[in-house]
């Protein structure tokens, strides 16, 4: 292999994360996905709506839907109003996600990634991997798992 394809390999392998908090825990999400984040606005509250959707704003004529991500995995809800909306778009469909504030974009390879490990009732599907950076351990959301869950919310 020639020094440039090889350096085009580990430019493919690399992927970039925002990074983002909840109660203080740390997770990750594919910057390919973000379509922006905002700071806090109230939201348009549905009738009937599920335990983890808090409503839908106008993203510039667009409906989205919000969701509290927290929630969604397992632990307290977060606070409203000093939180952020994590704009993505996935499989075509938009969905907003409360987190507490967004902290960094990282560079992470497939090595570093480790598999979340089995347990009995938690949200174990909607991570897609565990990354050890330092001291911290970062949940990669399985986008693949969390916006149809979010769509199903939509649903029910």
């Amino acid at each position: 292999m020639d020094r440039r394809s090889d350096t085009t390999a580990r430019q493919v392998s690399v992927q970039q994360l925002v990074l983002f908090s909840l109660g203080g825990r740390k997770f990750g999400v594919d910057v390919a996905n973000v379509r922006e984040i905002r700071g806090w606005q109230p939201v348009t509250e549905l009738p009937h709506g599920s335990q983890f959707m808090l409503g839908v704003i106008n993203l510039r004529g667009l409906v989205v839907p919000v969701f509290d991500l927290q929630a969604m995995l397992g632990f307290l809800s977060g606070d409203t109003a000093s939180g952020v909306v994590i704009v993505i778009e996935y499989a075509g469909q938009s969905a907003g996600f409360l987190a507490d504030g967004v902290s960094d974009i990282i560079n992470v390879t497939p090595e570093q990634f480790n598999a979340p490990p089995p347990c009995t009732g938690c949200a174990e599907e909607l991570l897609h991997a565990m990354i050890i950076q330092g001291d911290d351990i970062i949940g990669l959301l399985d986008l693949s798992a969390i916006v149809p869950a979010a769509q199903d919310a939509i649903a029910a």
